[in-house]
């Protein structure tokens, strides 16, 4: 016991009066940054549960609580609200789920297979033009998302891909560079080439060193990489709107909503929406909070 008292008080770090009070000042700032995120969520799922009449007549008071929790309003965010597309189409609650689903598998793992296969070339094989291909996919990462835009229509207007859905998403997300990329490729610069030379001396060939050897071992690195992009994807709706708006997601579904919610008072059953859209996202992120930021690197060498 006594030695368990020892321990603890060897570990309290002893600060001055000066970092002390720098810790307190950071710590009051995080927390009213804390207070106005958790604001925010509260009055969304406070206004969701609002009566469509009161929610009218009160729409000038912005702190207003509801007298009578409506969760009907839920309900009806299932049946009522309906995303019309570009092309006429109305796209349902259900439909904007589906499409968000398939949407954020595509744009995930696409883009995180590529850069896996991308990353481990460049940062296993030695040959001449690796130094001249990882210059020009770090100088493709300069450019901002917006500027490309106008050539991306372009592309897919001309190739026959534009609002194509799954099949335009799954080879315009099969692309290497981002955050991915550098993830990967510093992942595999620190794996040990011994596993491959023992694999090949067994005689194994190249593309099995990677598929059953490299990749597995990528898989802590993948599956982080995997769930932030997922969180990232599933809110995406500009990109949507642009390049497939006959597919509406979630996010893009219920932006387009959000033009017409007010012109037929429905603002409840938008918020109801809003808010049954970052469940998904909340659940995901409280279990896999911990996974995030796991350790990338991996290894089986002893001694």
């Amino acid at each position: 016991m006594e030695n368990l008292v020892i321990k603890k008080n060897a570990n309290k770090i002893k600060r001055s009066g000066a970092e002390r009070v720098l810790y307190i000042f950071v710590f009051a700032i995080f927390t009213l940054y804390a207070i106005t995120l958790f604001a925010q969520v509260f009055w969304l799922v406070a206004w969701s549960l609002e009566d469509r009449a009161v929610y009218a007549l009160q729409s000038g008071d912005p702190f207003h609580l509801p007298q009578k929790l409506h969760f009907s309003n839920y309900v009806a965010a299932f049946s009522q609200l309906k995303a019309t597309s570009p092309r006429f189409r109305q796209v349902g609650f259900f439909a904007m789920i589906g499409n968000s689903l398939w949407y954020t598998a595509l744009a995930t793992i696409c883009p995180i297979f590529v850069n896996a296969c991308v990353s481990y070339v460049l940062a296993k094989y030695k040959f001449k033009l690796r130094s001249v291909y990882y210059g020009v996919i770090i100088f493709c990462m300069t450019f901002p998302v917006i500027g490309n835009s106008a050539s991306k229509m372009q592309v897919y207007t001309q190739l026959n891909l534009f609002d194509t859905g799954p099949l335009l998403v799954g080879l315009a997300h099969a692309t290497m560079g981002g955050m991915g990329f550098l993830v990967l490729y510093a992942f595999f610069r620190n794996i040990s080439w011994s596993y491959a030379e023992a694999a090949l001396i067994d005689g194994a060939n190249h593309f099995m060193v990677f598929f059953r050897i490299m990749l597995p071992m990528a898989i802590p690195a993948m599956g982080a990489l995997l769930l932030v992009n997922g969180i990232t994807a599933w809110n995406v709706y500009l990109e949507v709107l642009m390049f497939n708006p006959s597919w509406p997601g979630l996010a893009s579904g219920l932006y387009i909503v959000s033009k017409s919610t007010r012109r037929f008072n429905q603002e409840p059953y938008y918020f109801a929406a809003l808010v049954m859209s970052i469940i998904p996202v909340l659940v995901v992120f409280s279990i896999f909070q911990d996974k995030i930021m796991a350790n990338f690197s991996v290894g089986g060498l002893k001694g």
